[in-house]
């Protein structure tokens, strides 16, 4: 069997990169898609509790005095709050978030695909992923930060480890080969 390309011409930081960057892109678009929908998730969530909390309420009025039947009436207030958590610019938040993480993903799987194809842009492509990502991940870090909402701060530990990764991604693609890269023709 003839073939005008060699066997295996890649070399296996660009077989790995490839791989993982498709494997964490697809991840990150439904990560993505999550947080769009997330919005419509809290609503039907509050749209419940608020239901419960009424039921419960009607339920504390038909219970006689003499019944041995107490609720609490701190119960509610905690499932009050609860509904009351989130900041007023949460929504457009996470709905922000959501487009750039897809955004961002699907230039990720852009970037490894033609990195598993060896072509030269491919290099371009990961330093401006890299630089778009820290960005955005630096800014997911410093608004989960400065919130005290559980719905914002379960993206602090998430971002920071994406900021080491892309920082160790970086120093690795830095230091590696980049000849197969000129061998190919776009």
């Amino acid at each position: 069997m003839n073939s005008k390309h060699p066997k295996n011409n890649r070399p296996t930081w660009v077989i790995t990169f490839g791989i993982l960057g498709i494997a964490f892109s697809l991840l990150g678009i439904y990560g993505g898609a999550i947080d769009l929908m997330t919005p419509e998730l809290i609503r039907k969530q509050k749209e419940n509790m608020v239901n419960t909390i009424e039921s419960k309420r009607i339920d504390e009025k038909n219970v006689t005095k003499n019944s041995k039947q107490k609720t609490n009436n701190s119960n509610s207030s905690v499932i009050d709050n609860s509904i009351s958590e989130e900041p007023i610019w949460f929504e457009k938040w996470i709905i922000y978030n959501g487009l750039m993480k897809i955004a961002l993903n699907v230039f990720l799987l852009t970037l490894s695909i033609y990195l598993l194809s060896l072509k030269s842009v491919a290099l371009l492509m990961f330093y401006i992923y890299i630089s778009l990502n820290l960005l955005f991940q630096i800014t997911v870090f410093e608004v989960s930060s400065s919130h005290d909402s559980v719905l914002i701060f379960k993206d602090k530990i998430p971002s920071l480890l994406f900021i080491i990764l892309n920082i160790i991604a970086l120093s690795i693609f830095i230091t590696r080969d980049k000849k197969p890269f000129e061998n190919v023709k776009n």
